[in-house]
């Protein structure tokens, strides 16, 4: 189960598999969610939960101190949040990225957020166990 947290707003940004399930899990332990994903048709059963469609990157990464980015890779994760508009609003963030790289992406992608600002925390995806989807499962970051 989420216990209490100072963080009570995530944006989840990219909606497959994973980043889809995890706005699942926070929405239904009372958190206010922003997702963005590039198709928006992904989020339309998260809005009925309760979830908020950011339009924009932009407008994602700002609604939330914490931004869980779930997209295929590093590059992909540089690719949306160095645009001009994105750039600005990372100081202070937290970046969880859940992307799937090389130690040397990892590094890479966290050198770049600090220079603009920003904190990141690296997670590495594995296939959970079978009820990590439930109420009583726990998430933590680390």
């Amino acid at each position: 189960m989420l216990r209490n947290s100072v963080f009570k707003e995530e944006t989840i940004l990219g909606l497959g598999d994973m980043g889809a399930v995890l706005a699942k899990v926070l929405l239904k332990n009372g958190r206010q969610v922003t997702v963005w994903n590039r198709s928006t048709s992904k989020a339309e059963s998260l809005i009925q939960k309760g979830a908020v469609l950011a339009t924009s990157v932009a407008a994602a990464v700002s609604s939330s101190l914490i931004s869980v980015i779930c997209v295929a890779n590093y590059s992909v994760t540089r690719s949306i949040l160095n645009a001009t508009e994105v750039i600005p609003i990372l100081a202070g963030r937290i970046l969880v990225e859940l992307s799937i790289g090389t130690p040397h992406h990892a590094r890479d992608g966290e050198s770049w957020a600090h220079k603009h600002g920003a904190f990141v925390r690296q997670h590495y995806p594995c296939n959970p166990y079978p009820g990590w989807q439930t109420r009583d499962s726990n998430l933590m970051w680390m």
